[in-house]
């Protein structure tokens, strides 16, 4: 899998030696700061936007994205493994950071799943994701505060849970896209991207909000 990286960031944050990493090992990444406090589901859509454009500009050949949020750490062995991956047919967005879909001390594999999560109500975190080229362009240019998404289950609850309009739930809001376009979620293990915000910076006033934890995280032996 070759990619476009994109790290999304906000104010006051420096995701500096998280870049440095990437470019120098996975390829030149492109960061997108929400300077304007759109909230985390339109920043996320703008990254995307900015990484396919920037994308387009710089190789002959498209590349899938690699989205990454500010607050993840990068095993050593992750380029190989993002190099080395392919989407499972009718799988349109994999994780490398995963807090909640497979089990603890799942076998290494990539492991396609129904977009709508364990809960069917959306996957949890988009802290380390590749999302298929195709699938990005769509994403790009959806609707992604359609009735239908703002009605749904999973929104619902977040806006009741958190208090924020729904404005941050990137993650429930991309997987009900992606499953409307009738493509498939994929776990990768082991995680090489470590969640390390356990702080959420959408909101810091929260400060244990439970599924944090990456499972089957790279740097612990198996």
């Amino acid at each position: 899998m070759i990619v476009q990286p994109v790290i999304l960031t906000t104010p006051g944050h420096d995701p500096f030696l998280l870049i440095q990493q990437v470019r120098d090992q996975i390829g030149p990444a492109v960061m997108f700061c929400d300077r304007d406090g759109l909230g985390a589901a339109r920043a996320t859509k703008e990254a995307i936007r900015l990484a396919l454009e920037v994308s387009s500009n710089r190789y002959n050949n498209p590349r899938h994205i690699l989205f990454l949020e500010d607050d993840v750490e990068m095993h050593w062995t992750a380029p190989a493994y993002v190099f080395g991956a392919d989407f499972p047919e009718h799988v349109g967005v994999m994780s490398f950071c995963d807090m909640r879909e497979m089990p603890s001390g799942a076998k290494p594999g990539i492991y396609p799943c129904s977009a709508l999560g364990s809960d069917q109500r959306g996957w949890w975190g988009n802290q380390a994701i590749a999302i298929r080229r195709d699938v990005a362009e769509y994403l790009a240019v959806a609707d992604w505060f359609s009735e239908e998404i703002e009605n749904s289950r999973g929104v619902r609850a977040h806006r009741a849970a958190y208090e924020d309009g729904g404005r941050n739930c990137s993650d429930i809001r991309i997987s009900l896209l992606v499953h409307a376009a009738r493509q498939q979620y994929a776990v990768h293990v082991p995680s090489v991207f470590l969640h390390v915000g356990h702080q959420s910076r959408c909101f810091p006033d929260r400060i244990s909000l439970g599924e944090r934890e990456t499972r089957n995280w790279a740097g612990v032996e198996r």
